[in-house]
């Protein structure tokens, strides 16, 4: 697995970029608003949910065709810049739900923070 996934989530949208190992953007998509703290935890998820599939449907080659919540990794590695993301409460509730959406354990591996 060589993917790694950058999220920006903000008031106005969501932006996905997926990058390979070297670094190269071999995918992006855009999605609905995502700020944590005026859409709630359920309607947060389902925009992420969305726009990673949409991002990950752009990628030359790829071939799976089941949705999030992934069965295996897809990523190596995960960054979200979240707004409304103000307390470290607001990143433990949010671990578990991308940790299971993604299939990227909690750790190092998953950062999660304000953007």
């Amino acid at each position: 697995m060589s993917l790694y996934l950058c999220a920006d989530c903000g008031g106005s949208k969501t932006a996905i970029a997926i990058a390979s190992k070297d670094g190269k953007i071999v995918a992006r998509a855009y999605g609905g608003p995502s700020n944590f703290a005026y859409l709630g935890l359920a309607n947060f998820e389902k925009v992420i949910k969305s726009t990673v599939e949409s991002a990950l449907k752009t990628l030359e080659n790829w071939e799976r065709t089941s949705t999030l919540p992934a069965t295996e990794p897809v990523f190596a590695a995960a960054w979200f810049g979240i707004s409304g993301v103000d307390s470290p409460a607001n990143v433990a509730v949010l671990t578990p739900v991308l940790s299971h959406l993604l299939s990227i354990p909690a750790g190092a591996k998953l950062i999660i923070c304000n953007d």
